[in-house]
């Protein structure tokens, strides 16, 4: 069972990678006011907001998956405490900073009062540089 664990840690990881580096082009498309007759904007913003809360469920399960294989010695703490991991610490850490990025930016909208629209795009294209890289 433990190599299901691994490989599904790394699936699930290449996978949220994927669809995090759609989500920011697809909000990078939208923010730009980019559509077409087959894509409207609202349909682009849709597919968007799918594409994230999709993102953040396989996000979960690389997660999860990462913290119960025994091999890495994950904890939940390495998972939001950049840099503190036994295991890789450098590129735990990178991932770690991400994930805290990628809470704060979740949680930025309603604290700022601000809508989605009126936030600039930039803050996001660092996360996902991060997210790249880790």
């Amino acid at each position: 069972m433990g190599q299901a664990h691994w490989y599904l840690s790394r699936g699930t990881g290449l996978v949220s990678l994927l669809l995090l580096t759609s989500t920011v082009v697809l909000g990078a498309l939208h923010s730009g006011r980019a559509s077409t007759g087959a894509w409207p904007r609202f349909a682009l913003h849709a597919v968007h907001r799918n594409l994230a809360l999709l993102t953040v469920a396989f996000l979960g399960v690389h997660l999860s998956t990462a913290i119960i294989d025994p091999y890495a010695g994950i904890t939940r703490l390495d998972t939001v405490l950049p840099f503190g991991a036994s295991y890789h610490p450098f590129w735990l850490g990178l991932g770690a900073t991400a994930l805290d990025l990628l809470i704060a930016g979740v949680f930025e909208n309603p604290i700022s009062g601000c809508r989605w629209q009126e936030r600039s795009r930039t803050p996001s294209i660092p996360r996902y540089s991060l997210r790249l890289v880790s």
